[in-house]
């Protein structure tokens, strides 16, 4: 109890950095963000899919600026007015989020929500509860641990259909395919399309070739979690919980005292963090992972490397990563503890890997490559919302791969020329290219945030306390 009174008395009196207060406005803009993109999904409304579009781009801009040691230096003079709206911001997002979750609550028994925030208020919650429940990925990440547990091949077993049906996912909880009765549909099959497949392949039993069922994930996605379910967890988001707040309890323990409330506060009023976990994405699990190999790279580069190799092992939004981090230890390390980083990484991927890599090659890469090489429908909320608004006629994803690509390299020049001024601007970067995607889902950019605010706090501030200016 002493020591929960110390650190609030340091929340509340020590002077935290103008990059550290300027997070909490960055989680507001990320939550407007999401709200108007998902909105736009709902109402089907293109001047929303650019409202979503131009509130991302504001938000990576301010983490850009967050990552910038000289933000600390421009924004001296605010800091004063700064604090008490960040710390208002910050009880009001936790506020806000205990009430979104009474009104899904509510709702999903059965209540009458008011349209207290627009006559579109009561459609759009009903749509937030339903998805609260596992996706399409998860279930076949679920079934594929069943899979693992009975000796079979979790590739060669994956089944949508059987999945879906065993967690009681809607027709609408799978992944539509561009080929057979989609393959004239644009941007996106309707749901009567989307239900007429489905029904179509519960009376044949068979998947049919509009939806997508591989297990399009890296064999961690289903290994880690593994043991937990083996002892009695029925239900995967229970794991991706842990995985997060392991990994933000590990970020606020290796925090300075008077900063921790300000990172776990963050933390805490990152509701779509939340919000992912309970609709079941899956990606969160990585997070403790790359967080680790960041974290760690100066004090024990075997282990930071060891984290970073589960990470790409787990999820294929890793390996955005990798790169970035390489670079980072090469220019601060040298090229001897890059190349035992390389073979650690590598190791700790096939050692997750490899045994499914030998009982089929081709099954594995086809399966885990699909996300790149799968004809899918647009998705997303980065330039491709241009598209999937119609005020971009094209089908084609060339363009956006381009994109994607050549921000890529940009940014992998940019970092090694500067990546020792600006270390922490890799876990932007890593991000950056997957916002010009054919496909840059929103969950691609939930959690890294967090990974940048714990990295500047511990990195940047971690050693004498910032006294309250007189």
């Amino acid at each position: 109890m002493s020591s929960l009174k110390a650190n609030l008395k340091a929340f509340l009196h020590t002077s935290s950095t103008p990059r550290v207060l300027l997070f909490i406005p960055a989680v507001l803009l990320k939550l407007v963000s999401a709200a108007l993109s998902g909105a736009a999904y709902v109402l089907n409304s293109g001047p929303l899919f650019i409202a979503g579009m131009v509130f991302w781009v504001l938000w990576i801009a301010t983490l850009f600026l967050i990552a910038l040691p000289q933000t600390d230096r421009l924004l001296a003079r605010v800091g004063r007015w700064l604090k008490p709206v960040s710390m208002t911001l910050l009880l009001v997002l936790v506020v806000a989020g205990l009430l979104e979750s009474a009104a899904a609550i509510a709702t999903s028994q059965g209540a009458h929500v008011p349209d207290f925030a627009g006559p579109n208020t009561s459609e759009l919650l009903n749509e937030q509860l339903h998805n609260l429940t596992y996706n399409d990925g998860t279930a076949l990440c679920h079934q594929a641990i069943d899979n693992l547990m009975a000796g079979g091949n979790p590739y060669a077993e994956a089944n949508i259909i059987t999945a879906n049906l065993r967690f009681g996912n809607p027709s609408d909880k799978t992944t539509p395919i561009q080929t057979g009765r989609f393959a004239g549909d644009f941007p996106y099959p309707t749901q009567e399309e989307l239900k007429a497949v489905w029904d179509d392949a519960l009376k044949t039993g068979t998947v049919p070739p509009e939806i997508e069922s591989r297990l399009n994930y890296p064999a961690g996605c289903f290994l880690l979690p593994a043991p937990l379910i083996w002892l009695g967890i029925g239900d995967l988001r229970w794991v991706y919980l842990i995985a997060i707040v392991l990994g933000v309890a590990y970020a606020v323990a290796r925090a300075r005292a008077d900063m921790r409330l300000w990172l776990l506060g963050a933390a805490l009023a990152s509701l779509e963090i939340w919000q992912s976990i309970a609709s079941g994405e899956t990606g969160t699990l990585v997070f403790p992972f790359l967080l680790g190999a960041w974290l760690l790279w100066r004090r024990n580069m075997w282990l930071s490397a060891i984290c970073m190799g589960v990470a790409v092992a787990t999820k294929q939004v890793a390996w955005f990563f990798l790169p970035f981090y390489l670079i980072l230890v090469l220019r601060n390390l040298g090229w001897k503890r890059t190349a035992s980083s390389v073979a650690i990484i590598g190791g700790v991927f096939l050692a997750f890997n490899i045994a499914f890599i030998v009982q089929g090659p081709g099954l594995w890469v086809s399966s885990v490559m699909a996300p790149m090489l799968a004809k899918f429908f647009p998705l997303g909320v980065g330039p491709v919302t241009l598209v999937i608004s119609g005020y971009i006629k094209t089908q084609s994803s060339l363009v956006f791969s381009l994109m994607e690509i050549m921000t890529m390299l940009a940014g992998i020049i940019w970092y090694w020329r500067n990546c020792r001024r600006y270390p922490h601007m890799g876990i932007i970067l890593a991000v950056v290219p997957l916002f010009f995607a054919w496909r840059s889902s929103w969950w691609y950019f939930f959690y890294f945030d967090i990974m940048l605010l714990a990295v500047i706090i511990i990195e940047d501030y971690g050693k004498a306390p910032l006294l309250e200016p007189s």
